[in-house]
């Protein structure tokens, strides 16, 4: 090698040891608990078990389905007494024996969150039974979220 690829390497090297100095050591999150939020609609309440627990009503941003699918891609906003969070879902839609009924079956993850949630992070599964003829939805988004 010649001398002024060592040169380089060195300087390089002093460039990436030093890059960590005098910074603060990485955060530790929490590790991550079960989290169980039940939803409910034409009501559009929910309530949680779990991670955290509280109750409120949600807000579906407008959703899309992607392409010639019968996948729907949506933000869900909780609101409750402890802050709001958006959770990003992307689910299918399926038929079942019954004509009225199809279940959605997918995951969500978190995007952000206000107040208490303002540092909460996780990821899940969707499960919920959506009847068409009384426009109801029952369901689960179940899954793992810790706090930063």
């Amino acid at each position: 090698m010649g001398v002024h690829v060592k040169r380089w390497l060195v300087v390089l090297f002093l460039a990436g040891a030093g890059a960590g100095m005098g910074s603060s050591p990485p955060a530790h999150a929490a590790p991550p608990t079960s989290v169980t939020i039940s939803v409910h609609r034409p009501s559009d309440t929910w309530s949680a078990t779990g991670t955290f627990a509280d109750s409120g009503t949600f807000l579906d941003d407008p959703f899309f389905f992607g392409g010639h699918s019968s996948t729907i891609h949506l933000v869900r906003t909780f609101s409750g007494a402890s802050g709001t969070i958006s959770m990003q879902g992307d689910a299918r839609i399926t038929s079942t024996d019954d004509p009225c009924v199809f279940e959605v079956i997918g995951n969500w993850s978190i995007l952000s969150g206000t107040g208490a949630y303002d540092d909460l992070h996780g990821t899940g599964s969707i499960d919920e039974s959506f009847n068409a003829c009384t426009g109801t939805v029952e369901g689960i988004w179940q899954g793992n979220a810790h706090f930063d």
